[in-house]
């Protein structure tokens, strides 16, 4: 007799873990970027929902492409019932919080620095954190889901693209609070590329109300416009300054955003798959 039995129901892991223990394909790897569709590094952001359905991985197609990379079957993909697209699930911390939502914060905190008079970037960053400190205030922003801190560094490190880097469930806590902090500004009201910058902020923080609200088809519609309208403008700063690889510029998380979607649109929870139990337990 069998001591025990058990489902293996689904793995939950960051993408650097995917591609180093579950065979998965790196974001750069030209042969195929993504282990749910055949999405590719110059095709993914023009896919459509019905595209990346149409492309998902067969069993029979997942394998080939994994010995196509010389790399090795997991033994755990041999068990009954395990497959590689149903079983190993896209994780919103790493793919959100730490990802996408985190590089649109940055990019939104690093276009409205601006706005604020002093001499030094120091310096507006410090008017930039009382500022979102009285939008707390006026919002009656509860004390544990407001950042302890914001200093330059916290969101523009030298050489390196605008992004916040604070705990995940700090962006999480945060990203509602960008829509605010944009019209606050105006820019709601400015121009073509103002407008699109609020509404980068605004469905941003509408898709994590929804989350919060539990959801899954609102995360679903808002998600969608916010990675529609990032890329909208990572298009048009590309062609304003073609060598300018920082601002605005998307990254292939989006694209496992676009995944989590594409499920939340069938009624899958979000929180459902993450990471954020797990990791406390680690």
């Amino acid at each position: 007799k069998m001591p025990a039995k058990a489902t293996l129901i689904e793995m939950r892991s960051d993408w650097d873990w995917n591609s180093k223990y579950y065979s998965c394909p790196y974001p750069n790897q030209k042969i195929g970027m993504c282990w749910m569709c055949t999405a590719k590094p110059d095709t993914w952001k023009a896919m459509s929902k019905k595209e990346r359905e149409e492309r998902a991985w067969t069993e029979e197609s997942w394998q080939e492409n994994v010995l196509a990379r010389e790399r090795t079957i997991n033994p755990l993909f041999h068990l009954p019932g395990i497959s590689v697209q149903h079983t190993l699930k896209p994780d919103w911390m790493h793919v959100v919080d730490e990802g996408c939502a985190a590089l649109a914060a940055g990019q939104i905190l690093w276009s409205v620095l601006d706005e604020y008079p002093a001499s030094t970037q120091e310096g507006r960053a410090e008017l930039l954190w009382k500022h979102i400190q009285e939008l707390y205030k006026a919002s009656d922003w509860p004390k544990a889901k407001q950042l302890p801190k914001l200093t330059l560094k916290d969101f523009k490190k030298p050489k390196q693209a605008p992004e916040l880097d604070v705990k995940a469930a700090q962006t999480r806590h945060f990203a509602p609070m960008l829509e605010k902090l944009t019209q606050s500004h105006g820019y709601h009201e400015k121009s073509l590329k103002h407008k699109a910058i609020h509404n980068v902020a605004k469905y941003c923080g509408r898709m994590y109300k929804s989350l919060e609200a539990g959801s899954p088809e609102f995360v679903a519609k808002h998600g969608y416009k916010f990675i529609t309208q990032y890329l909208a403008l990572e298009e048009a700063i590309q062609e304003e300054r073609p060598d300018d690889i920082q601002i605005w510029r998307a990254r292939p998380k989006f694209h496992l955003l676009q995944h989590i979607l594409d499920k939340a649109c069938k009624g899958f929870n979000p929180k459902d798959s993450w990471n954020y139990r797990d990791e406390t337990f680690a």
